[in-house]
C-alpha cells in the first residue's frame, strides 16, 4: 500500500506510473512470482482472493454503463433485477462485477478484474473507515461507500484530461490494472528482438517501424499470451512509449 506517500489537494496519493508498476511488482512477487519471470496470464481472480477481498456479481447501472465497483465501507447500494431497483447490501472489501460482462464473455472483463483491484491497492486506506474508529466521526458523516467505474473509463482509447478527483482515482485503478496484468518485466523480454535492433537515435519509439500488418499481428500474439483485450495490449504498449504512431 502507499501509506507513506504524500497526499496531493485532492485527497488521494500522489502516485506516478513508476510507484504503481513496482507496487504491482510487489504482489506479483508475493504469489504469483512467475509472472515475473516468463509471460502469461495473471490469475487476476486468484490474486482478489488472496487479499482477502470478495467478489459480487451484480447488475449496478440499469444500462450496464458501470462496469464494476469496488467497495470501501460496508453499506447499501443499488441494484438492478429484471429492470427493478433495490438495494443491496455490501461489505467491505468488496468488488462488485457488472453481470453483462460475465454473461456477454466480455474480453473487458479481466481489466475491470484488474481495475476494481486497483482501487483498493492505491486508495483503500484513503476512504476506509474503521469500525473502531467510528466514534471520531459524527454520525451523519458522508464517507464514501464505494467506487464505480463507468465503462468510459476503462474501455476508452483516447487520452483523458485528468482535472477532477474522479479522474484520478479512474487513472491510477487504469494504470495498476495494466501493471498487473501486463508486467512491465516479462513484456520487455517479449520485446527484446525489437530492443535488440533499435536505433535510439531515430527518436521513433521500437514498434513505430512496424508496418499495421505487423503491428496488428503482434498485439494480437501478445494479447493471447497474457489473455487480455487487443484494445488493452495497444494502450499498455503507448504507455510505456513502445507505440507512437495510430
Amino acid at each position: 500500500m502507499f501509506d507513506k506517500f504524500r497526499k496531493g489537494k485532492n485527497g488521494l496519493y500522489i502516485l506516478s506510473k513508476n510507484d504503481i508498476e513496482k507496487e504491482a511488482e510487489v504482489l506479483l512477487n508475493k504469489y504469483f512470482g512467475n509472472c515475473l519471470h516468463n509471460a502469461q496470464p495473471t490469475p487476476i481472480e486468484e490474486l482478489i482472493e488472496k487479499l482477502g477481498l470478495s467478489i459480487e456479481y451484480k447488475k449496478i447501472s440499469s444500462n450496464s454503463e458501470i462496469l464494476g465497483a469496488f467497495v470501501f465501507n460496508e453499506g447499501y447500494l443499488d441494484v438492478y433485477d429484471n429492470d427493478l431497483k433495490e438495494k443491496y447490501h455490501f461489505n467491505e472489501k468488496t468488488i462488485i462485477i457488472d453481470t453483462s460482462l460475465v454473461e456477454n464473455d466480455d474480453k473487458r472483463l479481466t481489466f475491470t478484474f484488474g481495475h476494481e483491484l486497483g482501487h483498493y491497492v492505491t486508495q483503500f486506506n484513503l476512504f476506509h473507515i474503521d469500525n473502531n474508529q467510528m466514534s471520531l466521526f459524527d454520525e451523519n458523516t458522508n464517507e464514501q461507500i464505494a467506487v464505480t467505474c463507468n465503462r468510459n473509463f476503462v474501455t476508452s482509447k483516447q487520452k483523458k484530461l485528468l482535472i477532477t478527483k474522479e479522474d484520478w482515482q479512474e487513472w491510477q485503478a487504469n494504470y495498476f490494472s495494466s501493471s498487473i496484468l501486463i508486467p512491465k518485466k516479462t513484456l520487455e523480454k517479449l520485446l527484446s528482438p525489437y530492443l535488440e535492433n533499435y536505433d535510439v537515435m531515430s527518436q521513433n519509439a521500437v514498434l513505430d517501424k512496424l508496418n499495421s500488418k505487423e503491428l496488428k499481428e503482434l498485439i494480437c500474439k501478445f494479447s493471447s499470451i497474457y489473455q487480455v483485450s487487443n484494445e488493452m495490449m495497444e494502450n499498455r504498449l503507448r504507455d510505456l512509449g513502445y507505440l507512437n504512431i495510430n
